[in-house]
């Protein structure tokens, strides 16, 4: 059984990240549950944040609002039985 996402769990999600975001910070705010590799993985299939912010040839991040939006599409809590 899924559980809903509570406010302040996005809020203790949202106050770790910085107006920009890395890969390895966000996955990092989310308890490494997610590799920061994944992070390009999802992006190349077309299920990762979407807006990309792009420095030199190699650095991604991504705009802190893109990620929230993301997180709350994609987070949830499971409920043990």
């Amino acid at each position: 059984m899924n559980v809903e996402v509570s406010e302040e769990l996005l809020a203790e999600i949202e106050a770790k990240l910085t107006d920009i975001v890395s890969r390895k910070a966000l996955s990092a705010a989310l308890g490494n549950l997610i590799a920061h590799r994944t992070w390009a993985n999802y992006d190349a299939l077309g299920k990762g944040i979407g807006v990309k912010i792009r420095i030199g040839r190699s650095s991604v991040g991504y705009p802190k609002q893109a990620v929230m939006d993301w997180i709350k599409k994609n987070l949830t809590v499971a409920e043990s039985k």
